[in-house]
């Protein structure tokens, strides 16, 4: 393609829309700028509205994608401690943070199994719990 064909596009921080963005109208018909904070509470209560109803939607965020994920992980764990104390022969009795002896059945692999990955995963989480929320955010309302 010779230079002169090329399609030049001007450089902008905001996305073009186009006519969407005029497109937008507050309650009484006045246009609305996409960019711009609104200027009457009527307009952040309304958003705020639509906020909480989608968030209310969502199953899964924040904190319960988190606990979930957990505890399939966990559970990972046990179903893979009954998987070696079934296919693989001649395994040692597992002993939980080398102090508590388990049996060297299913069970016991199991219990091994969720118990180290609980322990693995759970404790930086707490500690990443534990530090969000006594950390000195200089933005924080009191």
């Amino acid at each position: 393609m010779p230079p002169s064909t090329i399609p030049r596009r001007s450089l902008s921080l905001t996305p073009d829309l186009g006519d969407a963005g005029t497109k937008l109208r507050r309650p009484g018909g006045r246009e609305r700028n996409p960019y711009s904070r609104p200027d009457r509470i009527a307009d952040v209560t309304a958003s705020t509205e639509a906020d909480a109803d989608d968030a209310g939607r969502s199953r899964f965020d924040g904190p319960r994608l988190v606990l979930t994920l957990y505890a399939l992980l966990v559970a990972v764990g046990g179903v893979a401690g009954v998987l070696v104390a079934t296919f693989v022969d001649g395994v040692s009795a597992p002993e939980l943070y080398a102090v508590v002896p388990l049996p060297p059945t299913a069970l016991g692999f199991a219990v091994y199994g969720a118990v180290t990955i609980a322990t693995v995963l759970g404790v930086p989480l707490a500690l990443v719990v534990y530090v969000s929320r006594r950390i000195d955010d200089p933005n924080a309302v009191e």
